[in-house]
């Protein structure tokens, strides 16, 4: 399986985009998908967003309008100047800024945390199988034992792993990813003052 990945992450480096992308998007960004093009590594677990939306709902572009979901975590945390490319398999955004570090937001809490200097660390990172990264393993698991999803579908927790949530697909609710974000978006808003061990009785309005 290691060695799967790290192909999967080889040929996503060979593989440019030639698509013409909107004036709108940053030129970091633009750089960025004229060397690369999105992907799906470890078996979808891992979704880098494509340029441009052609058999996908969702591109770079939209995916990064403050509208699309960016707004559920301004009461939280600055998203400015962060575009988002990728998602892994239980939601989580992995972001990028001019200064080429990456980020990650848990969108349990509405936490950003820098995660690699670069991205072709983060690439790296995700060759040796990392399975922190990806979530690969119940991935497959889930889709082993339900189905095949979409690419836009992504896992969340019924119970949500920072409230104590088992990592078991018994606990996994396939979610188009805007709806799974908006979901998180209310318990991040929710708990993000509470001090650790406090308990928190979840409302959806």
């Amino acid at each position: 399986m290691k060695n799967t990945i790290a192909q999967e992450v080889a040929g996503f480096l060979k593989h440019r985009n030639d698509d013409e992308l909107s004036d709108r998007i940053p030129k970091f960004v633009r750089d960025f998908y004229s060397r690369f093009a999105g992907a799906k590594i470890d078996g979808g677990s891992l979704w880098i967003l494509p340029a441009t939306s052609v058999s996908t709902p969702y591109d770079i572009l939209s995916w990064n309008e403050p509208t699309c979901w960016k707004d559920q975590f301004w009461s939280l945390i600055e998203l400015e100047g962060i575009w988002f490319f990728g998602t892994d398999a239980f939601g989580r955004q992995f972001g990028f800024r001019e200064t080429g570090d990456i980020f990650v937001l848990c969108i349990e809490t509405g936490t950003l945390t820098r995660q690699n200097a670069n991205f072709e660390e983060f690439l790296e990172e995700i060759s040796k199988l990392d399975q922190t990264v990806t979530g690969g393993i119940l991935y497959r698991e889930f889709i082993e034992f339900h189905g095949s999803i979409q690419i836009e579908i992504r896992l969340f927790a019924k119970k949500p792993f920072v409230m104590g949530g088992d990592f078991v697909i018994d606990n996994l609710m396939p979610l188009n990813m805007i709806d799974g974000i908006r979901y998180y978006s209310e318990i991040a808003n929710q708990i993000h003052a509470l001090p650790d061990g406090s308990k928190v009785e979840i409302e959806f309005v």
